[in-house]
């Protein structure tokens, strides 16, 4: 392992979750709520902390811990609009998305593009 290697595992070693850092937009939390069937927010946030918990006994990835599987980050990009319009005239269009380990913003497409 190389000295930078062991600096970040040091570093995920010393990490614990903060449940303080749960903070979504409301389109987040409405998004969540759709696709969780969840209507209180209380509920979704205890749910969106133990799949936290769970995800984080799997991989120690600081977007994880930050709760960035949360953000629909896809929904900022200027290209978005584009996206969605090739998604309804295309019937061949395909979406890849390889950024993100929850696949919340290929969720957010698909669900955006049927409406």
């Amino acid at each position: 392992m190389s000295e930078s290697e062991q600096v970040v595992s040091s570093l995920k070693d010393k990490l614990t979750l903060d449940p303080s850092l749960y903070a979504p937009t409301k389109e987040e939390v409405a998004f969540f709520k759709s696709q969780t069937g969840i209507e209180s927010d209380e509920e979704l946030k205890h749910h969106v902390i133990a799949v936290q918990k769970e995800a984080w006994e799997v991989v120690q990835y600081l977007c994880i811990r930050r709760f960035g599987f949360t953000k629909l980050a896809i929904t900022y990009m200027p290209q978005y609009k584009d996206l969605l319009k090739m998604g309804k005239e295309r019937p061949d269009a395909i979406f890849i998305d390889f950024a993100f380990c929850f696949g919340n913003d290929a969720r957010k497409a698909i669900a955006d593009a049927a409406n």
